[in-house]
C-alpha cells in the first residue's frame, strides 16, 4: 500500500479569454487536478500514509467537516509539506492563492506524531491562530519555511512550541530577510540544529544566524548580498564539516580569496574540521580558483564547483529533501510540439 501521497496543480496552462484579460486577471489559467473532496477520499483510502505533499492545489483551505474526515485518517503521518499557489498576478490579493495558515494549524494540531513539516506560500494574518489550541504537541526534526513573509514571531512560536521544549529540530531550511532577533521567541528550537539552508537578500542575516545555532556543522547559503566570512565564522560555536555557498554574482556570498587564506592557514575555528567545500560557479580569475583548490587539497578538504543554477539569483535555494516545495512548472497547452 502506498506510503506517500503527492498531489499538485495541473502541469499545463491555457490562455485566458479576452474578457478576463481586460478585467485584469492573469493571462493564463491553470487546469486544476484535484479538489478538497478528492483529497479526503484519497486519505480515507490510504490509511497508512506516512507522507503527504500538497503542491499548489486550487483550494486554499478545508471545510470543517472535510478537515475532520481528513485528519482522522492520518495516524501514521510523519511528513507533511504544503505549498500554496503563487499569486496569479501582481494585483492579486495574497489570500486568493496562498494556503491559509489557520487550516495548516488545524491539520498539524491533530498530528502529534508529525516530525517533518515544510511550508511555502502560506497566508498568515493576526487572526490565523484564533480557535487553535495554544499547545500543539508535535515535535519536529526538520522544518522548512519559504515565501511566507507575513509569518510573525507569534506564529513561529506556536508552530515550534513543543519542538522548543524537546530540542528535537536538526534541519532548518528557510528564506529570511528579517532581523535574526525576531528568532528570539523560538531560540530554544534551533539550539540543536545541525544543518541550515539559508537564503537571504539582507546584509548581516547569514552572519547573525550563526549565533542562534550553536550546534551547526553543515551550512548552505544563497545570498544576494556580500557575506562577511570572518564575522560569520567567528560566530560559529562548532567547527563546520560542510560549507556550501550557492550565491550568484561576483560580490555576493563569501569572498573566495578570504576562503583560500582561512583554509590554507586553518586560522579560524570553523576550518579546523572542514571536510567539504562547494561553491557556485562565478566569473573569476583562474588564478584565484586555483589558489582555493590548492588550499583545499593541502588541507584534505573536498572541493567542487556546483552546476550553474537555472533559477534567478533571488529565487530561494530549496534543498532536495524539500523538493516538493519547488514551483510546479507549467506547460502551455497551445505550445508547439518540440521535435
Amino acid at each position: 500500500m502506498a506510503e506517500t501521497l503527492t498531489l499538485e496543480r495541473g502541469n499545463s496552462s491555457k490562455p485566458a479569454s479576452a474578457s478576463k484579460r481586460k478585467g485584469g486577471a492573469a493571462a493564463r489559467q491553470v487546469e486544476d487536478a484535484v479538489t478538497e473532496g478528492e483529497l479526503v477520499q484519497l486519505a480515507t483510502a490510504l490509511p497508512k500514509l506516512q507522507a503527504i505533499h500538497l503542491r499548489e492545489l486550487a483550494f486554499t483551505s478545508l471545510r470543517r467537516r472535510s478537515l475532520s474526515d481528513f485528519t482522522s485518517q492520518l495516524s501514521s503521518l510523519h511528513t507533511l509539506s504544503i505549498s500554496g499557489r503563487p499569486a496569479a498576478a501582481p494585483s492579486s490579493h495574497p489570500s486568493d492563492s496562498l494556503f491559509n495558515l489557520h487550516t495548516v494549524g488545524q491539520i498539524v494540531i491533530s498530528l502529534p506524531q508529525l516530525r517533518h513539516l515544510a511550508l511555502r506560500h502560506i497566508h498568515a494574518s493576526p487572526t490565523s491562530l484564533e480557535g487553535l489550541s495554544p499547545y500543539p504537541t508535535f515535535t519536529l526534526t526538520s522544518f522548512a519555511l519559504y515565501s511566507t513573509p507575513n509569518l510573525t514571531p507569534k506564529h513561529l512560536h506556536w508552530l515550534l512550541r513543543s519542538t522548543s521544549f524537546a530540542e528535537s529540530l536538526r534541519t532548518l531550511a528557510l528564506d529570511w530577510d528579517s532581523s535574526p532577533r525576531i528568532l528570539n521567541p523560538i531560540r530554544y528550537s534551533v539550539l540543536r540544529v545541525e544543518r541550515l539552508h539559508l537564503t537571504t537578500t539582507t546584509p548581516g542575516v547569514v552572519e547573525n544566524f550563526a549565533l542562534h545555532c550553536p550546534s551547526l556543522t553543515r551550512l548552505t547559503i544563497k545570498a544576494s548580498v556580500p557575506v562577511d566570512g570572518v564575522r560569520l565564522f567567528g560566530n560559529l560555536e562548532m567547527p563546520l564539516l560542510e560549507l556550501t555557498d550557492r550565491s550568484e554574482g561576483e560580490r555576493n556570498g563569501l569572498d573566495r580569496r578570504m576562503l583560500s587564506l582561512i583554509i590554507a592557514g586553518r586560522s579560524l575555528r570553523f576550518a579546523r574540521k572542514l571536510r567539504r567545500l562547494s561553491l557556485a560557479p562565478r566569473e573569476e580569475s583562474e588564478r584565484r580558483l586555483e589558489e582555493l583548490k590548492k588550499a583545499c587539497e593541502e588541507q584534505r578538504v573536498d572541493f567542487d564547483v556546483l552546476d550553474a543554477s537555472s533559477s534567478s539569483a533571488t529565487e530561494p535555494w530549496i534543498p532536495e529533501e524539500f523538493a516538493t516545495l519547488r514551483q510546479v512548472e507549467l506547460t502551455p497547452l497551445d505550445a508547439e510540439p518540440t521535435l
